[in-house]
């Protein structure tokens, strides 16, 4: 899901570099308590995959976020295919040292 207002609050004061992340997995978890109960096997995958000119106007800002929100879409289409495959390794499981 992508929710563009912050981004626009923020670019409005300060016009910079938009770098663009793909994040999946996340969508397993609805909220914070969740993710605390849940974690072991969770698989998230991170990456970023852009750095897009900072936006002066309107118009620049709302092309900026189509085309972040096209690349992060593709990304993850890329992951998920490659799974769906078995061409991409994926631990199913992190040990998490205990302190």
């Amino acid at each position: 899901t992508f929710r563009s207002g912050a981004i626009r609050m923020l670019n409005n004061e300060y016009p910079l570099p938009i770098m663009v992340i793909a994040v999946d997995g996340g969508y397993t978890f609805g909220k914070l308590r969740q993710v605390i109960r849940h974690m072991r096997g969770a698989v998230y995958r991170i990456r970023i995959i852009g750095v897009l000119p900072p936006a002066h106007s309107r118009d620049e800002l709302s092309g900026a976020l189509k085309t972040a929100e096209e690349m992060v879409r593709k990304q993850v289409a890329i992951w998920r295919s490659n799974e769906s495959s078995g061409t991409e390794h994926i631990p199913r499981s992190l040990q998490l040292p205990r302190t």
